[in-house]
């Protein structure tokens, strides 16, 4: 009899650890499937399937030009032209007694001057058609006025007019600047006129401005083309 009691005792035993196992192994799964981490014991519960949200089409790494920076650009690309200029002038002599032995004096002055080249920023601009860069940008042109470098010249500058007659018609510091003033005026017209010098001014611009485009396109899975159109002709790249 005792026999058949521990034989029972024995078999309820096991059904009962048989069944806890069960659940431990079903409370196990449950958590794997809910936390998607198997082991941890933080359960998260899943989105349903209906409110996942659509995969999207991957577009890729995108950079667009920034107008901003193309007329920073500009500004970089001003050139400063040195001139190592000589001004003429011719000094009257004067009348009367107290200018007694003066007579007109012929002299030159050399000294240095500077012009800023490049384009107006005001009138850049950019439109993106798809994948084309159109950049608006105005012919170059004298930024600045043209000046005397300081310290450029002095006294020492003075070349006169020896004639081998005696000339009690000096110069002064003001004739030595009035002379440079005057010449100043020759001076912009000509750097206003030299195509050149300005066409070179406008060509740096261009070059620094496809670099920076060259630049994008490394970078950006989207490549532009870059065209140069003036200002005149902005809106009409869609036509």
């Amino acid at each position: 009899m005792k026999k058949l009691l521990c034989i029972l005792l024995s078999l309820l035993v096991g059904v009962s650890l048989l069944c806890a196992c069960s659940k431990d192994k079903k409370t196990a799964e449950t958590t794997s499937e809910t936390t998607g981490r198997g082991g941890s014991d933080v359960a998260v519960a899943k989105r349903p399937k209906d409110t996942e949200p659509e995969e999207s089409e991957d577009e890729g790494f995108v950079l667009e030009p920034d107008e901003v920076k193309v007329k920073n650009i500009c500004q970089l690309a001003t050139l400063e032209c040195y001139y190592n200029n000589v001004a003429k002038a011719t000094k009257s002599g004067g009348s009367g007694i107290a200018h007694l032995g003066e007579k007109d004096r012929v002299f030159w002055v050399e000294y240095s001057a500077v012009a800023t080249l490049g384009v107006d920023v005001s009138k850049v601009s950019i439109e993106v058609y798809d994948n084309t860069l159109v950049v608006y940008l105005p012919d170059a042109q004298v930024l600045e006025k043209v000046s005397v470098v300081p310290n450029s010249y002095d006294s020492n500058s003075i070349i006169k007019d020896l004639d081998g007659k005696i000339n009690s018609n000096d110069i002064t510091a003001s004739d030595i600047t009035n002379a440079v003033n005057d010449s100043l005026g020759e001076l912009t017209e000509e750097v206003e006129n030299d195509s050149a010098l300005l066409g070179t001014a406008k060509d740096r611009a261009k070059v620094l401005i496809k670099d920076y485009i060259e630049k994008i396109n490394e970078y950006s899975d989207k490549k532009y083309i870059v065209v140069f159109k003036d200002p005149s002709e902005k809106g009409t790249m869609g036509n």
